[in-house]
């Protein structure tokens, strides 16, 4: 979908509403230190901040709507734009970026009163709506004070022209264009999951949908070496409609800012560097812009966004029904969806991490059916395995295969498959018969409602000879 097809807007919380400010008149979002009285008297006037020097008249939102009087707690000033024009109103939280259709924004209105509203439009937000701020009927009306936009080119520093999300995480500050973003989500408790290796802590869970989440130190190199359980998460996207989410302490602002200058890069330790500029502000706090573009090439990131996708182009796979056995036993666990000519749901457990296929393997003369060689990681040679092809099936041929890797430290194995799809939640798992014999195939039932599917449920020892997975004692 083309940008053009969606509107952006920031969201604040005043009391118990949700209000949506157009992202291309959202200036800046920051922590008032101080509110001061004025001299001026208006109907709409509450009083004045200070904004880097300059005075900004705050707007009195609990006068000219519905919304209540607000107490200002939190004291978070939100500077609005309207052609070079400048109103604070206060909120009492950011809940973050919406991105919505035009078709989704449902206009009301009340011809019984003739006086403009500034509250005419509204979409769903999660469970509750957003109304839109009629930016130019708020600057329209006489009794609204304003402040004139500081022309900052004659004093030679620069403003961004993109509206961008700035968030910390690890004690660095960092931006990121406001239109990258898919969601800024409350704080929360990341899961932790066999996919939680390396960079990735783990995933949350967003309107249903599957997020993993990865650490900002290990990726940008900045901060402490924190690894949170528990944090806010600014999620990112990716290509082919992935997400990918930072765990970050505290989401600052959205909106446009000014800089007093461009710093050079500083160098630190490591192979990447994603951050493509330094913007000193006039407080002297360094924000790191992240190029989101160079993000997006490093493989080992599109790999781990790439269990985000809410579908997956679909191998065959079985009816979501029950057992005909009716030998099931309940279960919440987790498993790792995989096609390897068949849809396989593997248990989650059993997979310490996600890998590209090696550029290069050695090959062996063994009798195993489905071994492709060793290739080397970390100091250690492990034996690869195709794993349809340890089934009875052609190998795989799709050019996004990965490679499953398990087993213990010394002993690992690594088994190709043609594609990743996700990661779901089982309700039931057929039980193993008493004496079946090894490879009888059993059925888990993962999700439920219209979304239930019934998948073949694969140990991975089953892909092996015995005296193979006796070496290797996999859990299950």
């Amino acid at each position: 979908m083309a940008d053009t097809d969606v509107q952006q807007f920031g969201l604040i919380q005043i009391g118990n509403n949700l209000i949506a400010i157009p992202i291309e008149h959202l200036s800046e979002v920051l922590h008032v230190q101080n509110e001061q009285p004025l001299a001026q008297k208006g109907a709409l006037l509450h009083g004045g901040i200070s904004l880097r020097g300059r005075i900004i008249p705050v707007l009195d939102v609990a006068a000219l709507t519905e919304l209540g009087s607000h107490e200002n707690r939190n004291k978070l000033g939100v500077i609005v734009e309207y052609k070079k024009r400048l109103v604070a109103v206060f909120a009492d939280r950011i809940v973050g970026i919406a991105t919505i259709k035009p078709d989704d924004i449902h206009h009301i209105a009340n011809k019984n009163v003739s006086t403009h509203t500034i509250f005419t439009r509204l979409f769903s937000y999660e469970d509750s709506f957003a109304s839109v701020l009629d930016v130019e009927a708020v600057f329209a009306n006489p009794d609204t004070f304003t402040a004139e936009r500081r022309d900052i080119t004659k004093r030679g520093t620069i403003r961004t022209q993109e509206p961008v999300l700035t968030f910390e995480a690890g004690g660095a500050f960092y931006s990121v264009p406001a239109v990258e973003v898919y969601a800024a989500i409350p704080r929360q408790q990341i899961e932790k999951t066999a996919i939680a290796v390396g960079a990735c802590l783990g995933e949350i869970t967003y309107h249903g949908r599957r997020i993993p989440v990865v650490c900002p130190f290990t990726i940008l190199g900045l901060g402490n070496r924190e690894r949170p359980s528990k944090s806010e998460v600014v999620a990112l996207r990716f290509p082919d409609g992935c997400v990918l989410g930072f765990a970050v302490d505290a989401i600052h602002t959205i909106g446009t800012f000014s800089a007093v200058n461009h710093a050079t890069l500083p160098f630190w330790q490591g192979e990447r560097n994603f951050i493509h500029k330094v913007i000193i502000r006039n407080d002297d706090e360094q924000v790191y812009a992240i190029d989101i573009e160079k993000l997006r090439t490093a493989k080992d990131l599109l790999t781990i966004s790439e269990l985000s996708k809410d579908k997956q182009p679909a191998a065959a796979e079985p009816k979501a029904e029950i057992s005909q056995q009716k030998n099931v036993s309940r279960e919440k666990r987790r498993y790792l969806v995989v096609d390897a000519v068949d849809r396989l749901a593997i248990p989650l457990g059993q997979v310490n991490r996600i890998l590209e296929p090696p550029k290069s393997t050695t090959p062996a003369s063994t009798a195993t059916t489905g071994f492709c060689g060793y290739f080397s990681r970390f100091d250690e040679s492990i034996a690869l395995f195709d794993l349809a092809a340890c089934r009875g099936q052609p190998a795989a041929q799709d050019t996004r295969s990965k490679i499953l890797l398990t087993g213990h430290r010394g002993k690992q194995v690594g088994f190709l498959v043609e594609h990743v799809v996700s990661i779901e939640m089982s309700e039931w798992c057929e039980k193993p018969k008493q004496n079946a014999h090894r490879g009888t195939t059993t059925l888990v039932q993962l999700g439920n409602g219209k979304d239930a599917k019934v998948l073949p449920a694969f140990n991975l020892l089953e892909a092996l000879d015995e005296s193979a997975a006796e070496a290797i004692s996999l859990p299950n």
